[in-house]
């Protein structure tokens, strides 16, 4: 058996097949590619929200990074680290106030990232299916995570409301992403430029999987 292929035998046949377990140096370029979009996830958006009322009808931009979040009035121009616009709107329909010290993934998020860009580097020069295949699977669940924490903070937000509000509106959940209307208030989330990046990322996970098996096939 080579060093760099798995045996494999039929036990209809009882041929024996040898299956590469080293990746291609395409496949290692494109991992590369792969650690190189993470690294942005640190300093660019990864969502943004913007609402927009009467008060504001070209609407508050809040851009949540991995550490931070900021909001912009494109009224003024001015941006600030503190949503206190948004804060000030949310106020009258009981919403809870945002508050960036409360965020404790702020502390660990950077570091999440850093880590996978650097685990997708070490398959790159390891160059092992089952290493690389490992870095992608525990790639896909953080993203999964992360969704879902996104999720159950908005949902918190939307469905903790203080019974003071001045205006009383039902418990409701702002859109992961997309947009929704409330009151008089529209809220839009998107994705921001940094899970983007993260997104083609991970989607070079598939494409890898399908090029080596297509190379194979025609070889």
């Amino acid at each position: 058996m080579a060093k760099d292929t798995l045996t494999i035998i039929d036990n209809r046949t009882g041929k024996s097949y040898e299956i590469p377990i080293s990746l291609s140096k395409r496949v290692r370029i494109l991992i590369l590619a792969a650690a190189l979009l993470i690294i942005p996830g640190i300093f660019l958006p990864v969502w943004t929200i913007t609402l927009v009322a009467p008060q504001y009808p070209k609407g508050i931009k809040m851009s949540i990074y991995a550490n931070k979040l900021t909001e912009y009035n494109p009224e003024t121009g001015m941006t600030s680290n503190v949503p206190r616009l948004i804060n000030g709107l949310n106020h009258y329909i009981g919403m809870h106030e945002i508050r960036p010290d409360e965020f404790k993934e702020f502390r660990w998020l950077p570091f999440m990232i850093i880590a996978f860009s650097i685990l997708a580097l070490l398959s790159a020069i390891v160059g092992k299916w089952h290493f690389a295949t490992l870095g992608w699977i525990l790639f896909i669940l953080f993203g999964i995570f992360m969704i879902g924490d996104f999720y159950r903070w908005l949902y918190e937000y939307g469905h903790n409301l203080s019974p003071q509000a001045a205006i009383k509106i039902d418990p409701y959940m702002p859109p992961v992403i997309g947009w929704k209307r409330l009151a008089n208030f529209t809220v839009i989330s998107l994705p921001g430029t940094g899970s983007i990046l993260v997104g083609f990322a991970a989607i070079l996970g598939p494409i890898i999987l399908w090029l080596e098996s297509r190379q194979k096939r025609l070889s």
